[in-house]
């Protein structure tokens, strides 16, 4: 059985994979989020970054924020620091993200953790955050005949989950997407 890590690394290599527009509705429903609060924010983590298309978006929109990434491996080019790290680690996970972040974002990553890490993930990012912005994409993603988003669960589940260990700002859906979008604070 292949690692996070390994599934990853592969897919990855496909210059396909992956591969979003600046456009696409997560990404600008979470630079607009970051607008609203500008002042307040000068140092943004994000979490599985992948390519790093939405890190580039928030670097050339701000010029003077602190943006860094995190994921498995650096599978981008973006020149910033990178921090590799599996988030299932949650103790690793702590240790990063009590650096400080004014924001965490965490963009259609969620799915992508075994359900039964989920809760300790989730506890991580709230006990370390002042404002998240977190996207999960509840459909089936399948790469090399293996299932990548391994919680498909509909946006109740997920309200109720973040709603235990955030303050909701606010929860967004698109008519016909299967695309859930958070704004969270520390409780």
């Amino acid at each position: 059985m292949l690692t996070a890590e390994e599934i990853y690394t592969r897919a990855f290599t496909n210059e396909n994979y992956s591969q979003q527009s600046p456009s696409c509705l997560r990404f600008q429903y979470a630079i607009e989020a970051i607008a609203t609060r500008h002042p307040q924010i000068s140092s943004v983590i994000d979490l599985g970054s992948g390519r790093a298309i939405f890190p580039e978006m928030i670097i050339e929109a701000y010029t003077q924020l602190t943006v860094e990434t995190a994921d498995l491996k650096k599978f981008h080019g973006l020149n910033c620091l990178h921090h590799t790290i599996d988030l299932v680690d949650t103790v690793n996970l702590q240790l990063l993200l009590s650096r400080g972040f004014d924001c965490i974002t965490c963009l259609d990553v969620l799915e992508h953790i075994p359900e039964e890490h989920i809760i300790s993930v989730v506890k991580a990012i709230a006990t370390n955050c002042k404002f998240a912005i977190i996207t999960v994409a509840n459909h089936s993603s399948r790469w090399a005949d293996i299932e990548l988003h391994l919680i498909q669960r509909p946006q109740k589940w997920w309200s109720l989950l973040f709603a235990k260990h955030f303050r909701v700002v606010d929860a967004t859906t698109w008519p016909g997407s299967n695309l859930y979008a958070y704004q969270l604070e520390k409780q």
